[in-house]
């Protein structure tokens, strides 16, 4: 009974999910600028999506904008430790992607 009442409130209001939140933009972008000094990433869309199976990682796929201007898909994977998030993926580059 408490559990079909529980599934009926979720169907109504929704259920909020209980995956942690991984690093917004601007972490992101911190990240990536640690990783390839120069000029600062310019990012929109950015979707990082926890990894249940892994614990402490998240996917997130992201663009940046190219010193040409267009738009690049590019995802990397990061950690969440004591210390804060951390980069354990290797940063692609827009300008190497980008026409």
């Amino acid at each position: 009974m408490r559990r079909a009442a529980l599934l009926g409130l979720c169907l109504v209001a929704g259920c909020a999910s209980v995956e942690p939140a991984g690093p917004d933009a601007t972490a992101l972008a911190e990240m990536i600028l640690q990783a390839r000094p120069g000029r600062p990433p310019v990012l929109k869309d950015v979707d990082c999506r926890y990894i249940p199976a892994e614990g402490t990682e998240w996917r997130c796929r992201y663009r940046e904008q190219a010193s040409s201007g267009s738009w690049v898909r590019l995802e990397t994977f990061v950690a969440k430790g004591g210390d804060g998030w951390t980069l354990i993926d290797g940063i692609q580059r827009a300008d190497d992607l980008s026409d």
